[in-house]
């Protein structure tokens, strides 16, 4: 846990806030998964292996979601027309409706 916090604070210092919330992210995914995974949460019942399965699959689907819109509101800063940047502007907004929608879904 110790070291998930050093990483963060590191990208934090370093100004590399998108890197940061990557990792808290990771570190997020990961207690969740080992709570869920615990037979001390659940000592007298199994979680079926599909609901792991779905939840692993939304986890990674929010990933690369996140990190394309990062990547795509890297492009949108440097872009040079303004109907480029309006254009990648309602791709990054529909990205994060979406990201919104799969939040709820694996939160369900």
């Amino acid at each position: 846990m110790e070291v998930y916090q050093s990483i963060v604070q590191c990208f934090v210092n370093l100004q590399q806030y998108d890197k940061a919330v990557e990792y808290t992210e990771r570190f997020r995914f990961r207690m969740v998964a080992e709570l869920m995974a615990s037979k001390d949460i659940y000592p007298d019942a199994e979680i079926p292996p599909q609901l792991l399965e779905e939840y692993y699959q939304l986890q990674q689907h929010l990933y690369h979601l996140r990190h394309s819109t990062s990547e795509e509101s890297k492009q949108l800063a440097t872009a040079n027309s303004r109907f480029h940047r309006r254009d990648s502007r309602e791709e990054a907004e529909q990205k994060l409706t979406e990201i919104e929608k799969t939040e709820a879904k694996r939160q369900q």
